[in-house]
């Protein structure tokens, strides 16, 4: 199995991604297809949308989620006699955003960016919107916003990204599927999370005028 994310200092997160494998073969309470959808024996539910959930086990037995999504492409092989699997890709709340586009936003007049992202979040179908939401303190308030829409239909992930290209913050999935705001105030202010010794090799530090606000 493998999952990325992709974000950087100050932006608009990438969609994140999740591929693994599942066994597919005939075992004790699990039939030969039980990942196979259409098939006689699948487990019921199991089709594209369904949610998907990375779980680590912690030492002392608590659990960490540490990617949450849903499965987007499902591909068994069909292989009687050798390997007896099905192939998954599923992606993260990010990709609803970019797969929705929004059709009757109005106008908004002298909103935070908090607000603007709630509002492009609120015109999208319940079932593709997040399941959660944590959103930093709003820093600004804009005079005029979505006005130059017009008859388009650009994403919900466009237009979060247009306000944030403003607003100089950071919008991303967190590992539990919660769709997260940090303003350029808290980025700017954070503190190391850990430190470095002399006890690697190949390591290349991150520094650029990219990261800095002022």
């Amino acid at each position: 199995l493998s999952f990325c994310r992709s974000l950087s200092m100050s932006e608009t997160a990438d969609i994140g991604t999740f591929e693994f494998w599942l066994r597919n073969d005939p075992r004790p309470g699990k039939p030969r297809g039980y990942y196979s959808p259409y098939h006689a024996s699948c487990r019921a539910g199991f089709t594209r949308g369904v949610g998907v959930r990375l779980i680590a086990v912690k030492a002392d037995s608590t659990t960490k989620t540490i990617w949450k999504g849903k499965i987007r492409k499902i591909l068994p092989l069909s292989n009687q006699f050798g390997a007896q699997q099905t192939y998954c890709y599923a992606t993260d709340a990010m990709d609803d955003l970019a797969d929705t586009n929004v059709k009757s936003l109005t106008p908004q007049i002298g909103k935070t960016e908090v607000e603007l992202f709630q509002a492009v979040i609120a015109e999208m179908p319940t079932d593709a919107q997040p399941t959660a939401f944590d959103y930093d303190t709003a820093l600004d308030t804009y005079d005029y916003a979505f006005y130059d829409i017009g008859g388009s239909t650009p994403s919900a992930r466009s237009l979060i990204d247009r306000v944030n290209q403003n607003a100089r913050g950071r919008v991303f999935i967190a590992c539990d599927g919660t769709f997260t705001y940090v303003n350029r105030h808290t980025i700017s202010g954070s503190v190391s999370s850990f430190t470095l010794t002399n006890s690697f090799q190949d390591i290349m530090g991150a520094d650029g005028l990219e990261n800095t606000f002022n």
